[in-house]
């Protein structure tokens, strides 16, 4: 199978996330504070992340099925999420060792809600490890690796009833809020 173009609206949306985030992280400027996403209310830089990593997984997960069928891709894809979720474990490892040791910060802990990891740290990564535990600056990851291993039902979805398989993610997004629950 020929490999297909290079897909210029990936290099579009990358480009404007690029500098979305970028803004997103210019603390104290205009841009940071109303030129992305999350100040409309729409989507913050880990969001952002999840739908550009996502675009290209799927790229690349619909490449291999034409190519070699979608048992080999839908193994793969869940290759990678193994490897995503060890290097997820091993950062949120180093997390707990540093939390537990390098925040004299008064309210740093709760205000990170991080007060689990430095007093049940066994407890804080074993969650971890179920993808149940996220506390701040560790939540996209879970949330990501979760998508990976619901993308090939997804897709499989998406070929057979088109743009009526985004209907649950609406369902799940609208749930979220109207405060039925939360992730």
């Amino acid at each position: 199978m020929k490999r297909p173009a290079r897909d210029l609206r990936l290099d579009i949306i990358r480009g404007w996330l690029q500098i979305s985030t970028f803004g997103a992280h210019a603390v104290g400027t205009a841009f940071g504070a109303y030129g992305i996403h999350a100040a409309w209310g729409v989507s913050d830089s880990s969001g952002q992340f999840v739908f550009l990593s996502g675009f290209v997984l799927a790229s690349v997960f619909m490449l291999k099925s034409g190519r070699d069928g979608a048992a080999v891709a839908a193994r793969d894809l869940r290759r990678r999420a193994g490897r995503l979720w060890l290097t997820h474990l091993a950062v949120f490892g180093a997390m707990v060792l540093w939390a537990e040791r390098a925040l004299p910060l008064p309210g740093e802990v709760d205000r990170l809600a991080w007060r689990m990891v430095v007093e049940e740290p066994a407890a804080a990564f074993a969650g971890a490890a179920l993808l149940l535990y996220l506390p701040n600056y560790m939540d996209v990851l879970p949330v990501f690796i979760l998508c990976m291993l619901l993308m090939p039902g997804f897709l499989r979805l998406a070929e057979r009833f088109g743009a009526w398989a985004l209907v649950p993610s609406f369902l799940v997004w609208a749930g979220v809020q109207a405060g039925l629950w939360q992730y």
